[in-house]
C-alpha cells in the first residue's frame, strides 16, 4: 500500500475528516488532500506526528507487512504496560485471541473483520467459544464476560499419546472428584481466597459435611488443602488451608464450556489431517 493510500485508509478508519486530521497535526486540509492524491509527500518531521494522530505505528503507516518475533516481544509488553494493572490479564487474552482468529490465513474473506474484533474486545451474548484444532496443537477460548479465558496446547512431536497415558494417578484424581461431598466442598472453596484457613467445625457448618476430616483428607490428595496441627492452651487443633490449584480451576473452566456451551461456538476450525490421538509404538522388552 502506497503512503498516500495508507493515510487515506487510516484516516477514514478513524472516522476523521481531512480537516480534523489537519487540525490535529497543525497543517492545512489542502495539504492532507494533496498527500492522499499522491501529489506531495509529508515532511519527514511530520511523519511521527501523523502516525500518532492516526493512532498507528510507523510500520503500519508505511504498509510494512512483515513482523518479526523481536518486533512483537517489544510491542506487546509495551502495549500491556499502557493498561491499568487490573486490565492487563484481559489485555493478554485479547492479544492472544486476535492472533488466533484474525491472524489465520483461512479467515473467511466474506466475514466482517470489524464484527470479529468487536466480539473479541467486547464479548458476545450470543456466541461463547472459539476452538481451533491444527496439526501442531489446538486453542480453546471463551468470549463470555463471566468466564473469559484463552488457552493454547502445543502437541508433542510424537503425538498426545506420548504424554497422556492411563496412569493410576489420573484414576485416583477422578475417583476423588466423583465423591459428591468432595465436589461440593471444592466448589465452595473456589469462593475463598488462597491460603484461607479454617478448622473442621467451620467445614462442617459452611460446607455441610457430616465427616469433614474424611472429605478434607480426600481433597488433600488433590493438593487443594493442606493441614497443620496447632497447640492452643495445651489443646491441639488441626487447621486447614485452602490452596488454589490453577490446574483444577482451568479444568473446570473448560468443562464449563464443554457441558454448557458445546453448541454455541462462535468459530470452529479443524485443520488436521492426522488423528488427534495417535497410537504410540510399543518397544520390545
Amino acid at each position: 500500500m502506497k503512503l498516500s493510500e495508507s493515510i487515506r485508509h487510516f484516516r477514514t478508519m478513524r472516522n476523521l475528516t481531512q480537516e480534523q486530521l489537519a487540525n490535529a497535526i497543525s497543517i492545512s486540509p489542502q495539504a492532507i488532500s494533496k498527500w492522499e492524491r499522491g501529489e506531495s509527500m509529508p515532511d519527514a518531521s511530520l511523519i511521527p506526528v501523523l502516525a500518532d494522530a492516526l493512532d498507528v505505528s510507523l510500520d503500519r503507516l508505511y504498509g510494512r507487512e512483515k513482523y518479526t518475533l523481536e518486533d512483537l516481544m517489544t510491542a506487546i509488553p509495551a502495549y500491556l504496560q499502557t493498561l491499568p494493572k487490573e486490565e492487563r490479564m484481559n489485555g493478554i487474552r485479547t492479544v492472544s485471541l486476535i492472533a488466533d482468529i484474525l491472524g489465520k490465513n483461512s479467515f473467511h474473506k466474506d466475514s466482517s473483520r470489524s464484527m470479529w474484533e468487536n466480539w473479541i474486545l467486547d464479548g458476545s451474548k450470543d456466541f461463547a467459544s472459539i476452538l481451533n484444532t491444527a496439526e501442531t496443537g489446538f486453542t480453546i477460548a471463551s468470549l463470555r464476560s463471566e468466564l473469559p479465558f484463552w488457552a493454547v496446547f502445543c502437541e508433542p512431536e510424537e503425538g498426545w499419546g506420548t504424554v497422556l497415558k492411563p496412569e493410576e494417578r489420573y484414576r485416583e484424581v477422578f475417583s476423588v472428584l466423583a465423591d459428591q461431598h468432595v465436589l461440593n466442598t471444592l466448589f465452595s472453596l473456589f469462593h475463598l481466597p488462597h491460603d484461607f484457613s479454617f478448622d473442621e467445625s467451620y467445614a462442617a457448618e459452611q460446607f455441610g459435611l457430616d465427616n469433614p476430616e474424611e472429605t478434607l483428607k480426600k481433597l488433600q490428595k488433590l493438593r487443594t488443602v493442606s493441614s497443620q496441627d496447632i497447640s492452643i492452651d495445651g489443646k491441639v487443633t488441626r487447621i486447614w488451608f485452602y490452596r488454589q490449584q490453577i490446574g483444577l480451576i482451568a479444568l473446570f473452566a473448560m468443562l464449563n464450556e464443554q457441558v454448557y456451551h458445546q453448541n454455541s461456538f462462535a468459530w470452529n476450525e479443524n485443520a488436521r489431517s492426522s488423528p488427534l490421538l495417535r497410537d504410540v509404538p510399543k518397544t520390545n522388552g
